[in-house]
């Protein structure tokens, strides 16, 4: 009875985990905007809710959900630019993600879009879920 009840414990963090993704800065959020997703790309929005500035750069990874854990997807040939965007207090970004040329057309699934973002040289990631139909 006690492996049985640990076990709807675990499963119950693990789901509890999947849904809310990986977002370890509380005053930034990431949202993806409504009629952009598509099996190639998507437009993303981050959203500074704080009076303090946060650095972004174009770098994203994805993970698809695959049974109860996040796999990350590899990467064919990833660069990004390098350069150091600012967030600024209060402020609000869209940014075009275009998986295909890294990633492929993205097959039917649920995927986090994962983005770091760094405040006093400490980066964290921010995560949005989304599906694929």
């Amino acid at each position: 009875m006690k492996k049985i009840l640990f076990s709807i414990v675990l499963l119950s963090i693990f789901m509890i985990t999947g849904c809310t993704g990986q977002n370890e800065f509380k005053d930034v959020s990431i949202n993806i905007k409504e009629g952009t997703l598509s099996d190639t790309g998507a437009t993303i929005v981050l959203t500074n809710h704080s009076n303090q500035k946060y650095i972004y750069g174009d770098e994203y990874k994805i993970a698809k959900k695959e049974d109860f854990s996040w796999k990350e997807l590899l990467c064919d040939d990833c660069w990004f630019n390098s350069y150091a965007n600012i967030l600024g207090a209060n402020e609000e970004v869209e940014l075009d993600c275009n998986f295909e040329p890294y990633f492929g057309k993205l097959e039917k699934g649920t995927y986090r879009l994962i983005k770091s973002i760094n405040q006093d040289n400490t980066e964290k990631n921010i995560s949005v879920e989304f599906v694929i139909d």
